[in-house]
């Protein structure tokens, strides 16, 4: 009879306890693998996202600006004009037809952009911009991803002798003109 009784023997506590701390454990780490895997996921996701947006927007300014037929820092004095700029993250393009007239609400070509540069010299027929766009703006800047874009646009202005680019470029705002 007693080696029966030692065969029907249950789990311990001591057992039970060790068991139950090690399905704990494991748990933990899978769940801190899931967490850290989806956080690089993520981070993808939201570069890729500025990525593609700067992308976006500077196919946008080249294609505004590649057939321009003046540019300028500063608001032209007469005539139809364009002014690109940066507003509450977003690139906007106003018309204006005199130099303080504008031409119903400016259109937004772009959205996301922490920040926009242009440089260029005068009578050049290149535009060099610096931008910088950023993945999400729900105020976690910690969060947010940065992209930025050095690029050059070529000014297709065949016309021989006259000035493309009017004065140096140079600050986060262009004036143009167009064909």
């Amino acid at each position: 009879m007693k080696n029966r009784r030692n065969s029907q023997r249950g789990v311990t506590l001591i057992e039970l306890i060790i068991t139950l701390a090690l399905i704990t454990i494991t748990i933990a780490v899978v769940t801190n693998i899931f967490m850290v895997a989806r956080q690089t996921f993520n981070t993808g996701v939201d570069k890729s996202s500025a990525q593609q947006n700067a992308r976006f927007v500077s196919n946008k300014i080249t294609d505004e600006l590649k057939f321009a037929k003046n540019i300028d820092s500063v608001a032209f004095t007469s005539g139809e004009f364009y002014r690109m700029y940066v507003n509450n993250h977003s690139l906007l393009i106003q018309k204006y037809s005199g130099p303080t007239t504008t031409v119903g609400s400016p259109v937004t070509v772009g959205q996301y952009i922490e920040s926009l540069s242009f440089a260029g010299s005068q009578y050049g027929k290149t535009i060099n911009f610096t931008l910088n766009s950023k993945s999400n703006f729900t105020g976690n800047t910690a969060e947010a991803k940065v992209f930025l874009v050095n690029s050059s646009v070529q000014l297709m202005n065949n016309v021989g002798a006259n000035k493309v680019i009017q004065n140096a470029i140079t600050g986060s705002e262009l004036f143009f003109t167009l064909y």
